[in-house]
């Protein structure tokens, strides 16, 4: 939320974030009122927002003891599809009156997106793996695929780019580990090593955060699996 308020001109009006929050570094100078798991309903108060917005993140029980401070509060879900990313913009910027901004802001995120497939449109589509899980005691993995529930934003981030997810199993052409250390646990797993992906070197790895914060940023996500599958990036 508070990367797409400075993203559509909107940072200035923040007057207290999360202390996870670090993008972009003009966050760092306005005050945190204690964690997205344990927000401070008294320090939010204090602060006499005009309004609060709040991620589905923090736990019900906390969202209930700010809404007791009888301040206009909304909750703004965590999208669950990359198209979702254009609609949280597009929302958090008719709840703050910068409609206008939000909707220029996402017609150049697709405008660009956009272009990258169709300058990449020739290019084969070869199999996607994508490994967000290891497990050491078993030597297994578990990959986006295989658990949809949990990861299905993962492999919706898959199709958007034009790429053809499939499971550990199913000889992927492309590995994708989430994070450094998942690679370096995939390549040296003893059950990976009869994989073409692993003997040919194409297990890759992006950062988790890409994936996990769902914001303008999450282009980044999608680049990062266009470049593991051989785009020219604009």
């Amino acid at each position: 939320i508070t990367e797409i308020m400075f993203a559509i001109g909107r940072g200035i009006q923040i007057i207290g974030r999360s202390e996870e929050d670090s993008f972009p570094a003009d966050v760092e100078e306005i005050p945190s009122i204690g964690s997205i798991n344990s927000p401070d309903a008294e320090a939010i108060a204090e602060l006499e927002p005009d309004i609060i917005l709040i991620t589905d993140k923090v736990p019900a029980e906390k969202i209930a003891e700010i809404r007791e401070k009888n301040i206009p509060t909304v909750v703004i879900n965590t999208p669950q599809t990359f198209e979702g990313i254009y609609d949280s913009i597009k929302y958090i910027g008719r709840v703050l009156n910068g409609e206008k901004a939000a909707y220029s802001y996402v017609v150049d995120m697709q405008g660009d997106i956009s272009t990258m497939l169709i300058n990449n449109a020739g290019n084969e589509k070869h199999k996607v793996c994508i490994v967000t899980e290891y497990s050491e005691e078993t030597d297994t993995v578990i990959t986006s695929k295989a658990n949809l529930s949990k990861y299905g934003y993962y492999e919706d981030v898959i199709k958007t780019v034009g790429g053809k997810s499939c499971d550990i199993n199913e000889d992927p052409y492309y590995i994708v580990c989430i994070g450094e250390k998942l690679k370096t646990q995939v390549e040296k797993s003893t059950a990976m090593q009869d994989l073409a992906a692993v003997k040919m070197g194409r297990v890759y790895y992006v950062y988790e955060e890409s994936f996990e914060i769902r914001s303008q940023r999450s282009v980044n996500a999608l680049y990062a699996i266009a470049e593991v599958m051989g785009y020219t990036l604009l």
